[in-house]
């Protein structure tokens, strides 16, 4: 009975020092072992070792820390990965260097500002908790929405909605997404000590999600333009001033938005425009609470046409007397300084080629920003 708890024991002891993989190894051996010494006991001492209840122990412990083992990984790759991902990869994972899935869908990209500023400020440990509650407070409304969190950089995320179908509630869940994570970001201001501001730029197109890397690593990936150019649009809002930006494929024709045209950009090192939106809020929330957005969003239209029909200064006339109701408004503030440098060139320019009103109309952000 002594031999028998005392090797119930060893054999529970071992899982709890070493991994599963070698405990398994250890666990396997000392069965080996213990058969052997067994046999050796019988032909040279004539003593019969416990042989049935020893081994029945020791695949009960197998058995019982292989189903707990499992169970783990399960809980634990459904942080990182998509249960259907996982489950995928694990019955077929000779298959994980294809590459991915063509999906349609929308692609979120989100940074924090001032995060550069303060993990000087404070040690790497008071950094690790305050992004943990940054990401704690944001996160719930991608999974709420459906969405996939396909990356995680310091201070940036990447959320993916796709199918592999178009599906205009792809588009709607990531921007009521959008919406919940000004909200939470708000409230969790309100309670930090750190603000962290969140600008977010959401772009609509094709991508493959599928595993990056090689057979040392490999992570789970949205690849393609469309995530290239939701980075890009988030960069936008720095400039504009803005807090959540989504270009045209996103937002035209979706219902219960309430967005407002920014006009048509050449995002940074990029060869094709984008008409870029600001997403404001839902049309009835606006509509109830905000309604300066309504006055606001129909004067900056009547100005940006202007702009578009290349009758500068009268679009800058009309901005300044926005900026005179609404000076914290910063797409108005963009445009009169992106108006009066270029009235200032075209003034000082002797060249008597003028761009087209369509070509003229378009903002190379590469070159105003260095």
């Amino acid at each position: 009975m002594f031999l028998i708890l005392v090797w119930g024991i060893l054999l529970s002891g071992i899982f709890r020092v070493f991994s599963y993989k070698s405990s398994m190894i250890v666990t396997l051996l000392l069965m080996a072992a213990y058969v052997e010494y067994g046999r050796f006991l019988l032909n040279s001492e004539n003593i019969w070792m416990p042989l049935a209840i020893p081994m029945l122990q020791a695949v009960s412990v197998l058995l019982l820390q292989s189903i707990g083992h499992f169970l783990r990984v399960g809980k634990v790759s459904g942080k990182y990965i998509p249960k259907a991902v996982f489950d995928d990869n694990t019955r077929n994972p000779d298959a994980m260097n294809q590459y991915g899935i063509l999906m349609h869908g929308v692609c979120m990209a989100t940074d924090a500002g001032q995060y550069t500023a303060l993990s000087e400020t404070i040690n790497p440990l008071q950094l690790h908790k305050v992004m943990n509650d940054y990401y704690a407070a944001i996160f719930p409304s991608v999974k709420s929405r459906r969405g996939l969190i396909s990356d995680v950089i310091g201070d940036a995320m990447l959320a993916v909605w796709a199918n592999k179908k178009i599906d205009i509630k792809l588009r709607h869940d990531a921007c009521h997404a959008a919406l919940e994570i000004k909200s939470a970001i708000a409230r969790f201001n309100d309670s930090s000590q750190y603000h962290l501001a969140t600008r977010m730029g959401l772009h609509y197109g094709e991508m493959r999600m599928g595993n990056v890397g090689s057979v040392e690593h490999y992570e789970y990936r949205a690849v393609g333009d469309t995530v290239n150019t939701a980075t890009r649009i988030e960069g936008l809002n720095k400039l504009l001033g803005t807090r959540i930006l989504v270009s045209a494929p996103v937002i035209e024709g979706l219902p219960g938005f309430f967005s407002r045209e920014l006009g048509i950009f050449l995002l940074k090192g990029k060869a094709n425009t984008v008409k870029i939106y600001e997403l404001i809020g839902q049309v009835d929330e606006v509509a109830q609470t905000q309604t300066h957005w309504s006055h606001l969003s129909t004067a900056f239209a009547s100005a940006l046409d202007l702009f578009k029909d290349q009758q500068l200064q009268q679009a800058l006339d009309e901005f300044h007397l926005i900026n005179k109701t609404y000076p914290n408004d910063g797409p108005t503030r963009f445009y009169i300084s992106y108006l009066q440098n270029k009235l200032c060139v075209s003034s000082e320019s002797n060249s008597s080629e003028q761009p087209s009103k369509e070509h003229a109309a378009i903002i190379d952000v590469g070159k105003i920003t260095t």
